[in-house]
């Protein structure tokens, strides 16, 4: 399994390819969940063959499916989503390498102190994005932001967006925006924003990044 390697799975479905069975079980244990070629899962609805009842499919079933599949030498992927409204394009200056992943215990400093948090966020975004692509994604962000904020405010009766109200708020989410950083919950329920660079797999990484500064 080769993280240089990622591609666009489906619309917003980014994913690697696995070829054994222990690259299946390393994926799951990062939080990864595996699909075909196509982005749809293993975890589909069994019909039950005595009384004809759809039902969920045990763990081990699931399993077996992948296995079934790779055996068939079918394309399998350890996919991630991006964002539930975001799809990858090509004019998208990203890069999927990371040695950190949603949902990992990391440490930091904070207020002086070392602190340990969740990921709960992952932006591996570098540099900014331009082109035709990258404008047309922020402009469907902000027609939705626009229309879902004014729904509230409006109670329904939301104006037509103008093309200056439309522009206004693109450069707000521009401006909002931060390239390859994390969002860090602390035991304390804290959410802290960092670069990845200011952010450590261990105490031990940390104190040495520290000792090399001083």
């Amino acid at each position: 399994m080769n993280a240089n390697n990622a591609i666009n799975v489906f619309k917003n479905i980014v994913g690697v390819e696995v070829a054994t069975i222990q690259d299946v079980v390393k994926a799951q244990s990062a939080g990864l969940y595996i699909t075909g070629k196509d982005g749809w899962g293993y975890d589909y609805d069994i019909e039950d063959e005595e009384d004809g009842e759809k039902r969920t499919p045990t763990e081990q079933e699931i399993f077996d499916r992948i296995t079934k599949a790779l055996a068939a030498g079918e394309k399998v992927y350890a996919c991630m989503t991006l964002a539930n409204d975001l799809c990858v394009t090509k004019d998208t200056n990203t890069t999927m390498q990371s040695n950190f992943f949603v949902n990992q215990k990391v440490y930091t400093l904070h207020e002086n102190k070392i602190v340990m948090g969740e990921i709960i966020y992952l932006s591996l975004s570098r540099g900014k994005s331009k082109g035709e692509a990258h404008n047309a994604l922020l402009g469907d962000m902000a027609e939705k932001l626009y229309y879902f904020i004014g729904f509230y405010f409006t109670r329904g009766n939301t104006p037509k967006m103008s093309d200056s109200e439309k522009e206004d708020i693109i450069d707000k989410i521009r401006s909002l925006a931060m390239d390859d950083y994390v969002v860090l919950k602390t035991e304390k329920g804290e959410y802290l924003p960092r670069l990845i660079k200011e952010i450590f797999e261990s105490k031990e990484t940390l104190l040495e990044d520290l000792m090399k500064k001083n």
